[in-house]
């Protein structure tokens, strides 16, 4: 993830060397629709906006990242078992987004809203011991980034985004003889999480 970020942060600088002097990106008007693509090495992220003026939109963010894994585990001792493991990852955000005019083909943007979303978690570490998580979170989200129009209605940049959760999570581990249980809950601080996001307005 570390090697990941440096191209994201370039995406916030390179624009506006690039930024042609004879076009401009589109003036917004209410009513108008968006999607956006994108990610990083860890999620896939989907979102939809409505804007409400020329500088102003309401973003709807979905992200999500999965793991689904299926073999076998081995122990001289003991004999062999299943190993099937899986990550689950769901996070939905929802906020008012803020544009800035830059360059003629850039322009920065932020937003902050609430988010929350739910993980489940199953890793296996020898045969017959096992362990499951899952945990929800809700709270609030702060984003920032910029964005370069590559024509009249597709644009490509980066966001950072950055949040502080309210989280409560249950782990339960099996093997060893016996079954133990976690629980635990309280606040989570995350960032900074970067991303590349592909947009198409209508």
């Amino acid at each position: 993830m570390a090697s990941f970020k440096p191209l994201a942060f370039a995406l916030f600088l390179v624009p506006a060397c690039m930024a042609a002097q004879d076009a401009t990106a589109p003036e917004f008007h209410a009513g108008q629709w968006a999607l956006q693509f994108g990610g990083n090495l860890d999620l896939a992220t989907f979102g939809i906006m409505r804007f409400s003026g020329p500088r102003s939109a309401l973003v709807l963010n979905l992200d999500v990242a999965g793991q689904f894994l299926k073999g076998t585990v081995i122990q001289s001792s003991v004999g062999i078992s299943d190993a099937n493991d899986h990550t689950s990852f769901f996070r939905a955000s929802i906020g008012r987004q803020s544009y800035h005019a830059i360059r003629s083909r850039v322009r920065a943007f932020h937003s902050f809203g609430l988010t929350g979303g739910y993980l489940d978690q199953q890793n296996t570490f020898g045969v017959g011991i096992s362990q499951k998580s899952t945990a929800w979170f809700g709270g609030l989200l702060a984003q920032a980034g910029g964005a370069y129009w590559l024509s009249s209605n597709i644009s490509l940049g980066g966001t950072g985004s950055l949040s502080t959760t309210y989280q409560h999570r249950h782990t339960t581990q099996t093997g060893g003889g016996g079954t133990s249980e976690l629980k635990q809950h309280g606040i989570v601080i995350s960032g900074l999480d970067v991303a590349l996001v592909l947009a198409i307005y209508f």
